[in-house]
């Protein structure tokens, strides 16, 4: 590791501790600092990625191929226009009535709500499908969209945090 690296991490840890929450920082030489606050950098240092017209921070474990980044068994990716993956399709399943039987509630929970990221609205979605939680992000202004499978719905909050990182740099219609 290179000792200008070393001394950053060592700064950050000895200055590090609960609180607000700070400005990332990225561990991986050469790596671009994240210039937004993210609650869960207070223990994860996150780096930045550069999209098509976005930036986005991702954990510093994290690495990238093209339009698809992931680490710890969660990913997102990115793509412009409509999101197709906004909803899961569930197969219809047959079940015989029993008498005094209750039916077990279906997979496939979904919560939606829209809120304003890189100071455009957005919606964000959540679906848990089995083991995988499904989470995804649409700017229709911009006519943008993340979305990424999580473990579980705490990796799939971290997805959520990376979503709200986005900042625009320029028009991407």
């Amino acid at each position: 590791m290179r000792p200008d690296t070393l001394a950053l991490l060592v700064l950050v840890t000895a200055c590090g501790g609960k609180g607000a929450a700070k400005p990332a920082v990225a561990s991986t030489p050469g790596a671009r600092l994240c210039a937004v606050e993210i609650a869960r950098a207070d223990t994860t240092p996150w780096q930045e990625v550069t999209g098509d017209g976005f930036v986005f921070c991702v954990p510093a474990t994290w690495r990238g191929n093209g339009h698809r980044w992931g680490g710890q068994g969660s990913f997102v990716s990115w793509g412009l226009g409509r999101d197709r993956r906004t909803t899961i399709n569930q197969p219809l399943l047959r079940v015989p009535a029993t008498a005094g039987a209750v039916a077990a509630p279906m997979p496939g929970v979904q919560h939606r709500f829209t809120e304003m990221i890189g100071g455009e609205e957005a919606t964000i979605w959540v679906v848990r499908y089995g083991d995988t939680t499904h989470s995804g992000v649409e700017w229709p202004s911009r006519g943008m969209h993340m979305f990424g499978d999580a473990p579980g719905p705490e990796a799939a909050g971290m997805e959520i945090d990376i979503y709200r990182t986005v900042r625009f740099t320029r028009r991407t219609r």
